[in-house]
């Protein structure tokens, strides 16, 4: 009796673990909001100011990561266009690290916060986590 309960609990313990698996829309990167609050940005020419923020409206608008076993399809910018990703990805340890499939190319982030409706990750540029990148899980 008391192997059959345990089982259960441990069952229901595993089973409600959140999961980062599914699809996961961007809701707001902070990283933005420090390139609109720089010198540069404010001080800027005004048309440049406008293709950054289309570019910034066009990513929270579209922007999307669909983690699938160990594969992650996700939205990108490439110049000044949506771009869809294919990568591998691994999480050890808290850290998520993403290789993509169609270049050479690797990105590492901490995964800051993760329930069942919400994922919060720190970009890590060189050696050092960044601002959040915040998403909300596609029903």
């Amino acid at each position: 009796m008391k192997y059959i309960l345990t089982v259960i609990i441990l069952g229901t313990i595993i089973q409600s673990e959140p999961k980062i698996e599914g699809k996961w829309k961007i809701q707001s990167y902070g990283a933005i909001d420090n390139i609109k609050l720089s010198p540069a940005y404010t001080f800027g020419d005004p048309d440049t100011k406008e293709q950054i923020d289309e570019l910034f409206r066009l990513m929270l608008e579209k922007g999307e990561y669909h983690f699938q076993n160990d594969t992650l399809i996700y939205t990108d910018i490439e110049k000044q266009k949506l771009v869809k990703r294919r990568a591998i990805y691994k999480n050890k340890d808290g850290i998520l690290t993403i290789t993509e499939i169609d270049r050479p190319y690797e990105r590492q982030a901490e995964i800051y916060h993760l329930s069942n409706d919400s994922l919060i990750v720190l970009p890590i540029i060189e050696g050092k986590s960044g601002s959040k990148l915040i998403f909300k899980k596609v029903k």
